[in-house]
């Protein structure tokens, strides 16, 4: 099966056409070129990413599917893991793998960022029931030693996992539980495989994007300032995603921006100008997004965030089986604020894209369970070859039915 992704130019070479079907291992070795192509990419507005990010991306492959979890389940590694194995295997070059984890997510998401899945099925919470609605952004970061209702629970869990125990415990600091989760996933996935240097790197997506939108605000980004300021292209922009997946609708998804009330999330649509949340209201001015920018009160929404990531710097990334129909949206919807065009390759189908409970780690061993993937891999025993042979006979998952909002 073939998906028509229409290319950026009439001349635009091949990979405009996503081969989909043949076997698993086949769509990660095309997924992989798809990422690392930098011919149509920006270099202004990659380089000002990669000022943010503090690293080069050159040589990487991105992800913006996953979620910040600690590889729970095994849908969660189907990205990252086969992204490493072609390297090891050497049918690849090295690439770092960039996983822009998103931090938005409630803490009772499928993906339980709550806490972790053990590879029995057993779950240890590290955050409470009563903040189930609330997200690792906008919670700080656990220590479980210094939590009496942890302490029990994590002395096992932490003598089963002892690499983890100073992402758990004052033996490290983060800013918040985004950044804390995301340095966990990355401490799970260095353990994936044996004496290889681990090139899965972590970044909260949406502290990333708010870094991008100072920076470019400050700058007074032409394309930016068309979008959010121009009230007829922000008319027709916000008119031609309403009810898109993962933008905005009348009951779900946010305007924008999140607004945010303490440690939780509220809705903003736009009225005269503003963005409007019950008793609160930002005018859509400069000044006024770049207060909320600073102060993490505004925080930006899917679509801004796969704008500043993706769209402006002009990099591929990989998504799930819902990008395919909403990403693609939004570079439309995107191209049509004017200024700037891009090639709707840039949204490419990746994570989860294959069934990982068909694959066996190595020679041997039992197939990769459904709960608790992540940290049973820990063991470091896979083989990236192996694994690979494994991959070549599993089919990739066909693209569900495209969802939209209300």
């Amino acid at each position: 099966m073939q998906v028509e992704i229409p290319s950026a130019r009439p001349d635009a070479p091949a990979t405009s056409l996503q081969t989909i079907g043949e076997n698993s291992l086949a769509h990660h070795l095309d997924l992989h070129d798809r990422l690392a192509d930098r011919r149509r990419e920006s270099p202004v507005y990659r380089g000002l990413l990669e000022d943010c990010l503090g690293y080069s991306l050159e040589h990487a492959v991105i992800s913006t599917s996953e979620h910040a979890a600690p590889f729970n389940f095994s849908s969660s590694i189907s990205y990252a893991m086969p992204q490493w194995a072609i390297q090891l295997a050497g049918l690849r070059p090295q690439k770092r793998v960039v996983i822009m984890v998103g931090t938005l997510v409630p803490f009772d998401n499928r993906h339980w960022p709550r806490g972790f899945v053990t590879d029995d099925g057993r779950r240890f919470n590290v955050f409470s029931q009563k903040v189930v609605k609330s997200c690792p952004m906008l919670q700080p970061p656990v220590d479980v030693e210094a939590r009496p209702d942890l302490r029990k629970e994590s002395k096992a869990f932490l003598a089963r996992y002892p690499f983890l125990r100073p992402y758990l415990t004052s033996a490290m600091t983060f800013p918040d539980a985004a950044h804390q989760m995301s340095r966990i996933m990355e401490a799970i996935a260095a353990k994936w495989f044996p004496s290889a240097p681990c090139p899965v790197t972590i970044v909260p997506l949406e502290e990333l994007a708010c870094r991008m939108l100072i920076r470019l605000l400050e700058a007074r980004d032409p394309w930016l300032e068309r979008l959010l300021f121009d009230a007829p292209a922000r008319a027709a922009m916000t008119a031609s995603l309403m009810g898109t997946f993962c933008a905005w609708g009348k009951e779900h998804g946010s305007f924008l921006f999140w607004n945010r009330r303490g440690d939780r999330l509220g809705r903003f649509m736009e009225e005269d100008g503003s963005l409007v949340d019950g008793d609160a209201r930002v005018p859509i001015t400069r000044d006024a997004l770049l207060d909320g920018l600073r102060s993490r009160t505004l925080l930006p929404g899917v679509f801004l965030a796969l704008m500043v990531s993706s769209y402006l710097p002009g990099l591929a990334v990989a998504g799930g089986p819902r990008q395919p129909a909403y990403y693609l949206k939004m570079i439309r919807a995107a191209n049509a604020v004017g200024g700037l065009f891009r090639g709707e390759e840039l949204s490419t189908y990746g994570y989860w894209t294959v069934d990982m409970c068909r694959c066996t780690p190595y020679a041997g061993a039992d197939r990769i369970p459904g709960d608790g993937a992540g940290l049973l891999l820990t063991h470091g025993k896979t083989d990236p070859k192996w694994l690979c042979d494994q991959l070549a006979q599993c089919p990739v998952l066909p693209i569900p039915p495209a969802s939209d909002y209300d």
